[in-house]
């Protein structure tokens, strides 16, 4: 049996062998700690400063491509982007574009297709651009670029599919305007943009989808659907695959001249108080508030675009004083930033649920704590640090997916360029308190705004139009 040594009290003496290896322990512990520490902190970091990497190329032809490996999955993205929108749009063809994506993705052929290949699609159409986006598995890649290919170059359009969409298009358009939000903010944004409001107006105006031929569809797709308008973006795991030789064999002979004179856009500023209100019977007492103030583009405000981002966040906070003086009086509200492009200023909008009889001042209320520029102040560095973290968060967890990246690399060039994708988290990171407080300055507290809301007819008469 060992002999344990101890001394007059009793304690356990250790012998010094055994006192050096427990010193050797510890410091093995500490220095685990201490690499753990560095390793959390570089983790964290990287998270940070994380900035996507996209290998990007043109054509001869003009077409734009971007490859993104999205590392280990079984899931490739194919994503094809026009130039094209409502922003293109005049007065007489209203919500063709948007026609015209729904001809493109059903067409029975390219249905047949995805279904052959267990592909799945689905199209967007926004303010600036059209959007096609094929996801398949790895082993059935080359398929399922052939497909976007189809989509993008002289497409074919069905008869039949025609005048079925034709039908769901109208559809849509009524259905939207029995949205209340909705046809309260359309109104909002015809005071705020005037007679450009039209661009806004994707899905397009009943009296023209009823009286639209195939044909008008057809030009579109000729005038807009040329390489030098279009980008290409393949994401998932490829590094395996020769995707760049792929792309030019099916895309690298892809011929047409854009002849398509660029919008100038749609950057009206408001500079009056004005309102939007409608009589709408309702049981219920509550009713829906929108406030709309000037907004930056990505233009000429390229920094201020990304502040709205973290602005809107931080302020819909549950911890900011914007959040806590708005809901103390009983008003749920929600702050964002309206779509923004290079060619659009994007307005800022304040959603809040009101009691009806309170209409007004709810309204006058919330002017007032946008328009406190003591409220700014409570942005504080944590809340602030927060809010950009989250961001960060976002974006990266967007390019974990290779549905996602995609489609997001294709909105940030037809909105404004591929560069911005790389600079978005740099400006974002960046931003600090003083960049809050003056984007408030110059675009809340000195600026003009509209409102709008309905209500039941009960209360119409406490309402007065404001000039």
């Amino acid at each position: 049996m060992q002999k344990i040594n101890s001394d007059a009290q009793g304690n356990v003496l250790l012998s010094p062998d055994t006192i050096k290896v427990k010193k050797l322990w510890i410091s093995v512990v500490f220095g685990l700690v201490l690499i753990g520490y560095y390793l959390l902190g570089n983790i964290h970091t990287s998270m940070d400063t994380y900035i996507p990497k996209l290998n990007k190329y043109n054509f001869e032809n003009g077409l734009s491509v971007v490859e993104v490996d999205g590392g280990k999955s079984n899931i490739i993205t194919f994503v094809g982007a026009i130039k094209c929108g409502s922003l293109y749009q005049n007065n007489d063809n209203r919500g063709l574009f948007h026609y015209l994506e729904h001809m493109l993705i059903l067409e029975p052929g390219i249905q047949k297709q995805l279904q052959e290949n267990g592909a799945v699609a689905n199209a967007y159409t926004s303010q600036d651009y059209m959007i096609f986006k094929i996801s398949v598995q790895k082993r059935f890649w080359k398929q399922g670029l052939g497909i976007l290919k189809k989509m993008m170059i002289n497409p074919k359009l069905d008869n039949d599919v025609f005048e079925k969409e034709r039908k769901v298009i109208l559809y849509e358009a009524q259905h939207r305007t029995a949205e209340i939000t909705d046809t309260i903010f359309s109104d909002i944004l015809s005071k705020s943009w005037g007679e450009d409001s039209y661009k806004l107006d994707i899905i397009g105006d009943s009296d023209i989808i009823n009286n639209v031929e195939i044909k008008d569809l057809y030009t579109i797709c000729e005038h807009y659907f040329v390489p030098s308008r279009a980008l290409v973006v393949a994401s998932g795991d490829i590094a395996g695959f020769d995707i760049r030789r792929e792309i030019e064999n099916e895309f690298g002979e892809w011929a047409g001249e854009n002849k398509i004179i660029e919008p100038e856009g749609v950057t009206k500023k408001l500079t009056d108080e004005g309102q939007v209100l409608l009589p709408v019977d309702s049981e219920g007492i509550y009713t829906t508030l929108l406030m709309v103030w000037n907004g930056p583009g990505l233009s000429d405000d390229e920094k201020d675009a990304c502040i709205a981002d973290v602005f809107c966040a931080a302020a819909s906070d549950s911890n900011s004083a914007f959040y806590n003086e708005i809901m103390k009086n009983g008003y749920v509200k929600r702050f964002y930033v309206y779509y923004k492009s290079e060619k659009h200023d994007g307005p800022i909008v304040i959603y809040a649920t009101v009691k009806k009889e309170d209409i007004l001042k709810a309204k006058e209320h919330i002017k007032s704590v946008v328009q406190n520029k003591t409220n700014y102040y409570f942005i504080t560095k944590e809340l602030l640090q927060r809010t950009k973290n989250k961001i960060v968060y976002d974006w990266i967890n967007a390019f974990e997916c290779p549905s996602e990246v995609a489609k997001l690399i294709a909105i940030v060039w037809a909105s404004k360029d591929l560069e911005h994708v790389e600079k978005y988290l740099k400006i974002v990171k960046k931003v600090s308190r003083n960049d809050i407080e003056n984007f408030g300055e110059k675009y809340l507290i000195s600026s003009g705004y509209i409102w709008g809301s309905y209500a039941n007819p009960q209360y119409l008469h406490t309402l007065k139009e404001e000039k």
